[in-house]
């Protein structure tokens, strides 16, 4: 890496496919809102969260101009499949 050559340094345009903007998306906000990271469970395998319990309806991620949502339940979210819909159905439990 000592000869690679120097990063530029201007603005550049950056076109990423939607594949690698899921993937991005949930390696940046999904793994810190992961319960079992948040919990500790996950310190010895993947590490923590800065998320906590009492950050849940108040933590803000980036600017007031991002949304992000993730619901699988929804037929077009790229998790989304049969399977996962009929699952999310209510059930009766005994």
């Amino acid at each position: 890496m000592r000869a690679a050559p120097e990063c530029p340094k201007e603005d550049r345009s950056v076109i990423l496919m939607p594949g690698i903007m899921y993937l991005q998306t949930h390696e940046t906000i999904g793994h810190a809102l992961e319960l079992d990271r948040i919990l500790g469970y996950e310190l010895a395998f993947a590490g923590g969260s800065f998320v906590t319990l009492n950050d849940f309806g108040s933590l803000r991620y980036g600017s007031p101009r991002l949304t992000a949502r993730a619901d699988a339940t929804l037929p077009t979210h790229p998790a989304a499949s049969a399977t996962m819909t009929m699952a999310s159905r209510p059930r009766t439990t005994c």
